[in-house]
């Protein structure tokens, strides 16, 4: 169950726990929206899905949040109703690693936003090895595809008629399963009933399988994962990636490997093997009228995963372009109130001074910036009480208006950007369809060229 993180020592804990190098899952935080009292994603419902593959906390935005932001790296902290995963290597990587920040607010966001945070527990506890394979002895079986949730989550039913769910980061990362599963469609697998995972078959092949496939000496496509000055990690398949050395990228020893070949592009590499008998990866001597082999697919009679000059099948497409965050909003919780209309109502207690018309209370009285101190011709108790049930009405007056500013200014702001994010999103929305179309008409000329 999640814990409540209702306190600044709670918060401290929370930081210590998220960077500890020691750490063995991912940590799931989940802000609730100023104003509510509970989280706008359904905990449980996540919590469900993941099991114990994760920690999970909730904490309320306001102070809280910003003593968060505070001991966090820069924008790596949760307020306003958002939510993301913390990996195990969060601390390791200075926080680069960590999961985006999911929005369950508006409500149209929900459902999607809850599929790609559930996503991105299952990644950070497969990259944590918190999933293994299917046990030994397990049976192969067949299931159907029932149904399809965009690109992130599918649902199988199995033969015996349980309903069962396919998560993408668990199957192939960074591919969506609608543009590899169809409903209807027969998928062969490996169900663990403890884990409640369901493997496909031949999902996470090893280089030999590769090797099987294609053989020595043939080009084919490889997808940069990620890049350095002397070294490329290369996807030949979602669960298989190979280092590739500078000198296996170009023959100049002065060259950085990452001007050469950009993450997340598509390249021709040839499989061959060394003189240590290992298979290795080669993108030297390939010339650009050479044949190229598809690549692999991921399910069999499937389609390449990879094309060259459009990358990862279905990745054409542009689902979300920002992630809208706004800066959180100060406005004092009721405990602070409290606190300071308390201090000021008992003061340096009910003072007494003589004037010429006899003696008089002291009594605080509400100032526009803050609590001032004034005096108050009050010869009696009653009257006090008086004054001081006036100070207080005026004081929540006073805090209630500048409250509701910032809310209408935040909410005029929001509009503002929300209008400017609209434009831009259409605007970046249509150059993707025109880089989209210019790439497929690359990867036609480059195919049509290779045919003559």
């Amino acid at each position: 169950m999640a814990r409540q993180v209702s306190n600044s020592s709670e918060v401290t804990e929370l930081v210590a726990q998220i960077n500890d190098l020691a750490r063995k899952r991912p940590i799931c935080l989940i802000s609730i929206e100023v104003g509510e009292h509970t989280p706008a994603f359904d905990v449980a419902e996540i919590e469900a899905s993941c099991g114990d593959l994760a920690d999970y906390f909730v904490i309320q935005t306001g102070p809280l949040t910003r003593e968060l932001e505070q001991q966090l790296p820069p924008k790596k902290h949760v307020f306003g109703g958002a939510a993301r995963s913390y990996p195990i290597d969060f601390a390791a990587t200075n926080g680069d690693s960590v999961g985006n920040l999911r929005f369950a607010i508006p409500a149209q966001l929900k459902s999607r936003s809850t599929q790609r945070l559930i996503g991105d527990i299952f990644g950070h506890a497969l990259a944590a090895g918190l999933i293994t394979g299917p046990k030994p002895g397990t049976k192969l079986e067949t299931a159907e595809v029932a149904n399809l949730f965009g690109a992130e989550v599918a649902v199988l039913k199995r033969t015996n008629g349980q309903l069962i769910s396919l998560n993408a980061e668990l199957t192939f990362p960074g591919v969506p399963l609608d543009h590899v599963l169809r409903v209807g469609q027969q998928v062969s697998g490996y169900f663990d009933e403890e884990q409640k995972l369901f493997t496909l078959e031949h999902q996470t092949p090893d280089l030999q399988t590769v090797v099987d496939h294609f053989g020595y000496g043939t080009v084919t496509l490889g997808l940069v994962k990620s890049t350095d000055r002397k070294k490329a990690m290369v996807a030949l398949h979602p669960n298989l990636v190979v280092e590739v050395t500078k000198e296996e990228i170009t023959g100049n020893p002065k060259d950085v490997v990452e001007n050469y070949r950009r993450e997340g592009l598509v390249y021709p590499f040839r499989l061959y093997r060394d003189p240590q008998g290992r298979t290795r990866l080669s993108c030297i001597d390939i010339d650009d009228d050479e044949p190229i082999a598809p690549a692999m697919s991921l399910l069999p009679g499937g389609d390449p995963w990879l094309e060259e000059d459009l990358g990862v099948i279905g990745g054409g497409q542009i689902d979300e372009v920002f992630e809208v965050t706004a800066s959180e909003v100060a406005v004092a919780d009721f405990a602070t109130v409290q606190a300071e209309i308390e201090s000021a109502l008992a003061g340096q207690g009910p003072e007494v001074v003589t004037t010429d018309t006899g003696s008089h209370r002291v009594i605080a009285m509400p100032g526009r910036d803050g609590i001032s101190r004034g005096v108050a011709s009050t010869p009696d108790k009653d009257a006090k009480k008086s004054h001081d049930a006036a100070f207080v009405t005026k004081y929540y007056g006073l805090k209630f208006a500048e409250a509701q500013e910032n809310l209408n200014r935040a909410q005029s702001e929001a509009q503002l950007y929300a209008a400017q994010l609209n434009t831009a999103n259409q605007k970046v929305s249509d150059l993707g369809n025109v880089i989209f179309e210019l790439r497929a008409n690359l990867s036609k000329l480059r195919k049509e060229k290779r045919s003559l």
